[in-house]
């Protein structure tokens, strides 16, 4: 019983197969899928990075911080924090600093050591901008 079933599956796929015809693609089949390719590989959207906290924001965080730490150093006092109900505290920079002596350096050597921090952090920023535009997702 079995063999008189795989002939008559035979037949049929026999049958089947002679009544298929074979589909060529059209002339132009090449062209249109790399139409189609094209066409999508414009369509996809680049994702461009964009910072958590923007430049503008760092800058007034910068200038607030370099003008709370140079009013006490300039006026030589300390923060103090009583606007805080809960916390009567004095921060002093001077506190930790107490016991440790540092060589006294001249203006010479101060301006010469602000100024190559300055140069440091400008290198810094142009190195990152170089960086970015080189590596950049397009």
């Amino acid at each position: 019983m079995k063999r008189s079933e795989g002939k008559n599956w035979d037949r049929f796929i026999d049958k089947a197969m002679k009544e298929a015809s074979l589909e060529s693609p059209s002339a132009d089949f090449t062209d249109n899928v790399m139409l189609s390719m094209e066409s999508q590989r414009v369509q996809k959207t680049t994702i461009a990075y964009k910072p958590l906290i923007s430049k503008t924001t760092w800058a007034v965080i910068a200038t607030i911080i370099v003008g709370v730490l140079g009013w006490t150093v300039i006026t030589g006092t300390s923060l103090e924090l009583s606007w805080i109900p809960a916390w009567d505290v004095n921060i002093s920079l001077g506190a930790g600093w107490e016991g440790l002596k540092l060589p006294s350096l001249n203006y010479t050597s101060l301006y010469s050591l602000g100024a190559f921090a300055i140069f440091v952090c400008v290198q810094l920023l142009i190195m990152k901008r170089r960086f970015d535009h080189r590596f950049r997702l397009h």
